[in-house]
């Protein structure tokens, strides 16, 4: 796995999630979104994304995590990115 390409990929997943709104996030704390992506050096990268409560007591800020990997030992480490957003 190239991190470099995977770095690439993650910070395009993340400037799609940071177009959404508070609510739309809001509707979907609790979730997980998986899917696995080619990259241009053909090594299928998986992606997940996952929505939760930064502080589950408030439960005001929104924090939006993007994992990424490409399989086997990488899995183990895989590259992270992240968001918060406040109402």
């Amino acid at each position: 796995m190239s991190r470099e390409i995977a770095a690439a990929l993650a910070e395009a997943k993340l400037e799609e999630w940071k177009t959404r709104s508070y609510v739309e996030l809001r509707a979907l704390v609790g979730e997980t979104v998986a899917e696995a992506v080619t990259g241009p050096d053909g090594i299928e990268y998986q992606i997940e994304v996952d929505i939760f409560w930064d502080s589950p007591k408030q439960r005001r800020d929104i924090h939006v995590l993007v994992s990424i990997d490409g399989g086997g030992v990488s899995s183990f480490r895989p590259l992270l990115k992240d968001f918060i957003v406040s109402p």
